[in-house]
């Protein structure tokens, strides 16, 4: 199943429209919790939410932890060199004014957000405030005791970052490819709901179906496909066009598996109109639970 990710169209919604979408995504959200962990698909809270209407909060906001991170990626915006972290005591505060404004997912990442020290702390005070969380991470420093604790906070998705299924492939562009597949197994063994953060780009688009075939293996239900950003240096490399973008998008739109959803970001409908999904496939606007970087 593809689904496209990105904020709702239109204006002008009336409050009673809104408030209804927003009680429909936030009773499809738990229905997704159980339903994933059952083996189902993913795509409810999808469906929930109107696609003609927009809302008068953000469904998600997404929190830089920290920029300290033991990885040295190659496509990476953030500059590591400069260790600082965002201050508990503001975290708080802003977490507190998204649920007074009823925002349905609070998503993190860094840098790599494990190492942020206030992690757990945080986790704890977004379920505490009737959120949901989900975080982007390399995977790097991951294991079963900490995966326990992040589970005991009330951890929601985990998307795992990962841009190739061999190593040759994801270190183009990105770091530590054995640390991202470890995750994978480890999370494998867990109730906890996880997928993969996939950034396209030229030199790993061939790539995909591969990709695809990995995630079945380590059972990922979900694989989000982001749009690639400016490196730290402000340049943007390997950028996907051209053919190599017209092969994935014709991929993707004979795709259909509603076990393994994918999730695009809609910016690669305005740049080929050939991603536009084919028969037995669904184009569905998604608020959350993706977190990307």
């Amino acid at each position: 199943m593809i689904l496209y990710n990105g904020m709702m169209d239109g204006a002008n919604a009336m409050s009673d429209g809104i408030n209804a979408a927003a009680d429909a995504v936030e009773s499809a959200a738990n229905d997704v919790a159980s339903s994933s962990a059952a083996g189902k698909s993913v795509s409810a809270v999808s469906r929930a939410i109107p696609q003609d209407r927009s809302l008068e909060v953000p469904g998600l906001i997404h929190f830089e932890l920290t920029t300290r991170c033991p990885l040295h990626c190659p496509q990476c915006y953030n500059i590591t060199s400069h260790h600082k972290d965002l201050n508990f005591g503001l975290l708080t505060n802003y977490l507190q004014e998204a649920a007074r404004l009823k925002v349905l997912y609070i998503a993190l990442s860094g840098g790599e957000p494990l190492v942020y020290p206030h992690l757990t702390e945080t986790i704890l005070q977004i379920r505490a405030l009737g959120m949901n969380s989900t975080m982007a991470t390399s995977g790097c420093g991951l294991n079963e005791k900490r995966l326990q604790e992040l589970a005991k906070a009330g951890m929601g998705w985990l998307w795992i970052s990962l841009n190739g299924s061999t190593e040759e492939i994801h270190n183009k562009s990105r770091d530590k490819y054995d640390d991202a597949v470890r995750a994978l197994e480890l999370l494998q063994k867990t109730d906890l709901l996880y997928g993969i953060n996939w950034v396209a780009r030229k030199d790993n688009a061939h790539d995909f179906p591969n990709l695809v075939d990995l995630a079945k293996k380590y059972g990922v239900k979900a694989i989000n496909i982001l749009r690639l950003k400016p490196d730290s240096h402000k340049q943007v490399p390997d950028l996907l066009d051209g053919p190599e973008l017209a092969d994935l998008a014709a991929y993707l739109k004979s795709y259909s598996n509603p076990a393994h959803a994918v999730y695009i970001e809609t910016c690669f409908l305005s740049s080929a109109d050939s991603c536009a999904p084919g028969p037995g496939t669904r184009a569905l606007r998604q608020a959350a639970p993706p977190a990307g970087r």
